[in-house]
């Protein structure tokens, strides 16, 4: 009998270290804090426990209703790790070396981890491993959930920012040199030879008269002369013509429609500083400070719920007024024309000389 109590005295005090793996659903985890985390979503795993560099690795498996994009709640769950960690493994010295990782299935945010335990790759969303003895400061951190909501967070703030940007404080003119944007490709028309001659006159470029002129987007070949076409329907036109205050003028239509006016003001050649345009500083003391445009240098604009109206210096001073609902639906024309060009290069891919 003796012998026995001894042999369990000793047990108590020193219990064998684990070998292998001990799965333990729901643990008892002392700490008020702690105990208001829900334990039936989280299963806990003690992969390792290492008495050469006294180091503890526990796994959590939470289902798929805990949100771990909420970085407070995937602390707490790295805190009942190292609460189990310090319970199961009998190398651990205070709250050092531990590594907790946590692993949720159907988390599309999940990465691949460092591990010890495992000699395979192992998909984690939160990964944690604290140095100091007394306390939990996590060392090493990183939660791919919460740094994901963090990035769509800083998406919607730029949106929102640059919806704001160049918002002007009076409504932008959709009248510009008499041609009012929305009106028909007829009635444009009928305004330009109602005034051709007195107000409008030909624009002459390379010692030649042009009216019509071809439009360029970026993948797309032009049918006739002034004219971009998807399929047989004529989608985008293009004229051109000077008035006494402008260089030039461009009315860009789309399926008949003007949607955009596009000047070339009198004035100081460029290269010109924007401050040192009389046409800007008149933009700005209406319509408000502009926002800048990252695509093009020296581009500034002004928007409102139905016109953006930008402002071009470094390659040809340019202002253009474009209807906002018509724009968004020519880019998705320019798209399905990438589209068909690019078709039709496969088909010519594909083709076999004949007697090949």
């Amino acid at each position: 009998m003796l012998i026995v109590a001894l042999m369990l005295g000793f047990a108590l005090l020193f219990p064998s270290p684990l070998n292998g793996e001990e799965r333990v659903t729901n643990p008892v985890v002392p700490g008020a804090r702690l105990a208001r985390m829900d334990s039936s979503q989280s299963t806990f795993e003690l992969g390792k426990c290492d008495s050469s560099f006294r180091l503890s690795e526990v796994r959590v498996d939470v289902s798929e209703a805990v949100d771990l994009s909420d970085d407070g709640t995937a602390r707490l769950i790295l805190e009942r790790a190292a609460e189990f960690a310090r319970d199961k493994c009998r190398w651990t010295k205070g709250y050092s070396n531990i590594v907790a990782f946590i692993v949720q299935p159907g988390n599309v945010h999940a990465r691949e981890c460092y591990l010890f335990s495992v000699n395979t790759p192992t998909r984690c969303i939160v990964r944690g491993r604290n140095y100091e003895e007394d306390k939990l400061t996590w060392g090493e951190y990183t939660n791919y959930a919460f740094d994901a909501r963090v990035a769509r967070a800083r998406e919607e703030a730029r949106k929102k920012a640059e919806a704001e940007r160049g918002k002007a404080k009076v409504p932008i003119s959709r009248t510009i040199e008499g041609f009012s944007i929305g009106m028909t490709r007829e009635q444009a028309l009928a305004r330009l030879k109602q005034g051709w001659g007195r107000e409008y006159l030909p624009y002459v470029a390379d010692e030649r008269e042009m009216l019509w002129a071809p439009m360029w987007f970026s993948g797309v070949r032009s049918g006739e002369v002034g004219r971009v076409t998807v399929g047989k329907t004529t989608t985008l036109e293009g004229i051109y013509f000077r008035t006494s205050t402008t260089k030039y003028v461009a009315l860009y239509f789309y399926r008949g429609t003007l949607y955009q006016v596009t000047l070339g003001p009198l004035g100081v050649p460029p290269p010109i500083l924007p401050q040192q345009d009389e046409v800007f500083g008149a933009l700005r003391a209406k319509y408000g400070e502009p926002g800048t445009d990252p695509r093009r240098f020296r581009g500034y604009f002004w928007q409102d719920a139905e016109t953006v109206l930008d402002y071009e210096s470094i390659s040809a001073r340019r202002v253009s007024y474009t209807d906002r609902r018509l724009l968004r639906q020519i880019e998705d024309v320019e798209e399905e024309v990438k589209r068909e060009e690019q078709e039709r290069i496969d088909r010519e891919r594909k083709t076999l000389p004949k007697g090949y």
